[in-house]
């Protein structure tokens, strides 16, 4: 569940797409309020595939992050 006080996380998936694994850093950039749970809008920045998006997600967990960026669900961060 979201929490105010932690809006950003940061974990290494362990897949190895460098000598480092796949580090992966989420920040929430806004949230919209929901019937149950808030919507969250996250940047996130891949950076060792050099690559940033942005996806919509009700949980900030490295689970919720890689299912919607492993599915293609993301925007680019420069479209925002």
């Amino acid at each position: 569940m979201y929490n105010e006080l932690s809006d950003k996380i940061e974990f290494n998936t362990g897949r190895m797409y460098s000598d480092q694994g796949q580090r992966i850093i989420a920040e929430v950039i806004a949230k919209e309020d929901c019937d149950i749970l808030p919507l969250l809008t996250v940047k996130f920045t891949d950076l060792d595939r050099m690559i940033e998006g942005v996806v919509e997600v009700f949980e900030l967990t490295k689970e919720e992050i890689m299912h919607q960026y492993d599915s293609n669900q993301y925007t680019s961060a420069d479209d925002q």
